[in-house]
Formats: C-alpha cells, structure tokens, sequence
C-alpha cells in the first residue's frame, strides 16, 4: 500500500503542473516569516501556519517522524500535544520521548507536554466528531501557552482511529484547519496509515495539506500539495501594489500580501485579526460617507469601491483607504471566497486637498496686487497734466505689488524644486551668532511685538552654511510667530552651542499649534485648523521649504508646544567640524 500511496500523491499533485521536477518550498506570502525548526530533516524549518501529513506504515515509522519533531518544539520553547491511537499509545509515546528527551518529566510536570488519547481529544461522548470543538480546543490550548510564556504550539495525531462513518466530517475539518492555523502560532503534524481504504482518500488527504512525508527506499520524501497550490496562487499578490486581503465566505481572513500589511502598518497576518468584525474593530474601519452603514463584510458581496477610513492605533493616525471587492469562484483547490482590494488614498487625498488649497490661496493672494496694478495703470494714463510726484507715488505702489508678486512666485517655484529635489545650497563657514545678529537688525516687522534677546553676542559658534537660506528658514519662522500673535505679545530669539549640534530657538506667546500638527504645519500649503485661514498672507511654503533646507544642511527644522502657551520653533545646524581659528580667518579672507 506504501507505493500505492506514493504513486497516488505523485500523480494527483505533481505531474499534471510539474512533470517529473520538484518546486522549491516556498515561504508564506505577505506573513512577516517566522521560521521553526521542525526537527524532521525533509522538512526543515517551516513558518507558523504548516499544517503537514505524514503516511507511515509501521510503528517505527511514526516514531521516527513525531520524536524528533516533538523534541525540537520542546527544545524551542513550545508547547507539545501528541494525540495517540494505534499503532503507538500513550506509554509508548511517553517511552519513545523518554530515551530521546533529556528531563522529559519536567515539561510533563509544567505542562509544555501532553500526551493524550484520541476519543479524549477528538470524540465526544456518544463518539461523534464535531470540527468546531476540535478547532476551539486548539485555539484555546493556543490561548492557554501563550499566556504561559510559550512561543506557540506544536500538535501531532495519529488517525488510525478515524472510521469511514467519520471520513467526511474528518476530511472537512482537515479542511478548514489550514485557513484557521494560518495567522496563529501552530505547527500540525498529521500521521496516516498507508492502509487507507482507496486512492480518492489519499487524494483527500494531500489536498488538505501543504506538505506530505511519504516513505521511499532512499529516505522520506517531502512532496509539496494541496494548500500548496493555494498559496502558490495567492503568492501572485505579493508583488502588487494595491493591498490584497483574502477573505473566506463567512468574513474570515485566509491571507493578505505585503501592501496589506503596509497599509495597516504592521509586520504579520495576524495583527489584522481572524476576520473581518475584527479587523473593522481593531483599526476603526468606518464608512467615508456616515450615511453608509454597510459593514465591511456585507459590502464584500457586491462588485463596487467604496471609500473608508481607518484609524492605525499605534500613532492614533487616520488613513484614507479605497476598497473593492472581488468575488472568487470555488475551485477544485479553492473554496468560495473574496478578494478585499486596498488602496491607501491618503497622500491622493492629501494632494488634492493641497491642491484646492493652492487654488484657494494662489487666488486670494493674487487679487489684491493685481486689483491694485489695475486700478492704477488707468489713473495714470487719464493724468492729462502729470503731476512727478505723484506718478512715483503711484510707481512706488506698483513696484510694491510688483516685489509682492514676485516673492510669490519665487517661493512657489522654491517650493516646488524642494519637492522634486533637492535645492541649490552654497555653504561657507559663518558664525552663528553673527548670523543670527544680522538677521535681527534687518527685521522690520517687529513694532507690534516685543523682541528678546536671549543670547550672547561674545560666544562663537562656527557652522557650515548657506547663508541666504538660513536667512529665509528664521524669516519663516519669525513670519509665523508674528501673525499668529497677538499684538505687544513677546517673541523670544536664541541660539545654543549643543556637544554635536547648533540649535537657533524662537518661541512666541501666540495661538500655538493644534494637537496633532506639529508635523502637518510642515506641509506644503499647510496652515493650523485653528486659524482663519484668511486673515493671514502668503501661500504657506515657509516652513515647508525651510524644513527641506534644514535637512539639507545635515540638520532639521521642528515645534514644540511653549510652556505657558504659544509655539516653540527649533532650528538644529551642524557644527563646522573644523576648528574655530580656521573659521575665524575664513571669514575674515
């Protein structure tokens, strides 16, 4: 029968797709792997999830496969259940783990092994097979070693016992065992005699398995089946780029590809959930539209795209998310199913939101300068008797909207080389503190504050900049502070010396920054959502820009939340590694 079996196994599941070639074992896709060693030498190491079956022929046969397999998960730190039948009982299995597993009754004493019979295990009372409390059990032992400190569980049963009044429900539950082990910590070693009754229970039996172990004359050969095409199959997403999640007829998660997880910023499968009720919860998954309370999974049985948000829990961040539907047709290796496509339309959205934005500020700012060039160009050429004085009044205004325009364009186009690459810089040794100095005396819209001081002028702190560009990054900032502040509020200037690093800080008793966007006033167009939004002037590329030069630089540009209200800007540079008489005479040359 051992041949038969081979033979059947071969000829189902290999020759039809591989001729006479094996394929190389595959890992899981989209599953952030966590490779165990299985203790079986054809076998290897094998990711969470494997669920193999194992055909053997005699006693020793079952021996040589479960020993080694269960001495490596106790090696390994999990927890072992052997499920025995004939030909091997409990006592022999214990004996068999006895001469092989040193301080083998430690791990029966802390409960990391159980040896236990088959009607204990998997029948109920009267002798009937259910799948379902078979599963639970499972799921609790899982539930049980985790919480004990164990790194999973490792299962084994031997299912002579398995009657043909049984097969069906049996065969169901090998099943579905594959898709409910998928995402958890569990390894599942399955023994059958090579005395199954017909080929088609063969047949049965590798389809529900990833992998079997059958006995030849050279060894045991490891054969990849089954599940295997299923996997195969959905490895095809891995390499894409919208989101795949792969979702059963009742809403459970079977797989999902490494955009998926992307997505949802995490590093495994089973950080999603067991399904979809799960996975809605866990990340706040909620229709766009608030009219829309169509679950998750109900939406899964119609062909459309419907837009949802999600909130990642880790950094309370919301994400935009596009998602399609697809159903599946059963197969001969697939059952009914879904595919759940997500897109991650954030940044779209953001984008087209900065863009609105752009629209709306590029029009309010444009209007002013250009109504007044209008209104003048007319006056002067009714002037019949000009009048030299006021003509240059009248130039002075144009050069004014002039200049206005022109800086707004200059920091439009600034904006947009920071965003595709990276900006001319020209950097020279300078001193910071003379800097910082020059750049104060040629401010001109400090009468409505007051300006402090906090540094001294005697102290030298060489850096290596563009002089130019740090200008503009301190303008930004003190721009800021100054519209955002109410009139005679104080701004606060200073610049530190740091052991690696030059830090400029300018802090303002204003309205402060929203929780939540201390990042966000560092985007393009950005502007807080607790300002009116037109009372203010300019495009807000400021700090976007000066952000983008800060790092140039080597260093970085931020905010922080003042002590007592307002805002704290911080500026980080570099130091100039060189030393400081160098500096000194550079500048002087």
């Amino acid at each position: 029968m051992r041949d038969i079996s081979a033979y059947v196994i071969q000829m189902c599941f290999l020759t039809p797709i591989f001729g006479s070639e094996l394929p190389k074992r595959k890992e899981e896709p989209g599953v952030e792997q966590e490779i165990r060693d299985s203790g079986v030498t054809p076998l290897g190491g094998v990711p969470w999830g494997t669920h193999v079956c194992h055909f053997y022929d005699t006693k020793a046969e079952v021996l040589e496969i479960l020993v080694p397999y269960f001495r490596a998960g106790l090696e390994n730190d999990e927890c072992c259940v052997w499920v025995c039948s004939d030909p091997v009982g409990v006592e022999e299995a214990l004996d068999a783990l006895q001469e092989a597993v040193p301080g083998l009754q430690r791990y029966l004493e802390t409960g990391q092994l159980e040896v236990v019979r088959f009607d204990g295990w998997y029948l109920k009372r009267d002798g009937s097979f259910e799948a379902e409390e078979v599963l639970r059990q499972w799921k609790m032992r899982l539930v049980h070693a985790r919480a004990a400190g164990y790194q999973g569980v490792r299962v084994a049963g031997i299912t002579s016992w398995v009657e043909n009044r049984l097969w069906k429900a049996f065969k169901d539950y090998e099943a579905s065992l594959s898709g409910a082990i998928g995402k958890d910590n569990i390894l599942v070693m399955c023994s059958y005699p090579c005395s199954l009754p017909t080929a088609s229970h063969v047949v049965d039996v590798v389809r529900n398995h990833q992998y079997a172990l059958v006995r030849s004359e050279t060894g045991w050969d490891l054969i990849e089946c089954g599940r295997f095409w299923e996997r195969e199959w959905e490895s095809l997403f891995d390499d894409i780029e919208e989101g795949v999640l792969v979702v059963g007829r009742r809403g459970e998660i079977l797989a999902a590809n490494r955009s998926l997880l992307k997505c949802f910023r995490v590093k495994s499968m089973r950080e999603l959930g067991s399904d979809l009720s799960e996975l809605t919860a866990k990340f706040r998954l909620r229709p766009e539209d608030p009219h829309d309370h169509v679950p998750l999974l109900e939406a899964t049985s119609s062909d459309r795209r419907s837009n949802y948000l999600a909130t990642i829990p880790e950094g309370r961040d919301s994400i935009e998310l596009s998602i399609r539907t697809v159903y599946v047709c059963p197969t001969t290796y697939f059952s009914e199913r879904h595919l759940v496509l997500i897109r991650d339309v954030t940044e779209i959205r953001r984008l087209e939101r900065m863009k609105d934005r752009f629209v709306q500020v590029m029009g309010h700012e444009m209007k002013n300068p250009i109504q007044v060039m209008n209104a003048l160009v007319p006056l002067m050429n009714m002037m019949e008797t000009p009048d030299i004085s006021t003509i240059r009044r009248y130039a002075r205004t144009l050069h004014t909207q002039i200049t206005q325009l022109s800086s707004l364009i200059e920091d439009l186009l600034t904006a947009c080389a920071a965003e595709d690459r990276d900006l001319l810089i020209l950097r020279r040794p300078a001193d910071l503190v003379d800097l910082v100095e020059d750049w104060i005396d040629s401010l001109v819209s400090v009468k409505r504050h007051k300006v402090i001081r906090l540094f001294s002028n005697v102290e030298r702190i060489p850096v290596f900049v563009d002089g130019k560009r740090i200008r503009g990054i301190l303008t930004a900032v003190f721009e800021n502070a100054v519209n955002y502040s109410p009139e005679g509020t104080r701004i606060w200037i200073d610049v530190k010396r740091e052991p690696s690093c030059a830090l400029v800080i300018i802090e303002d008793e204003g309205v402060g920054i929203p929780e939540g966007e201390m990042e966000r006033v560092f985007q393009a167009f950005y502007r807080g959502s607790n300002i009116d939004q037109s009372d203010t002037d300019g495009v807000g590329v400021g700090l976007f820009i000066g952000k983008k030069v800060a790092r140039q630089h080597g260093g970085d540009l931020w905010a922080e939340k003042r002590h007592g209200g307002g805002t704290r800007m911080i500026l980080r540079l570099p130091l100039l590694e060189e030393r400081v008489d160098l500096v000194s005479s550079a500048m002087d040359g």
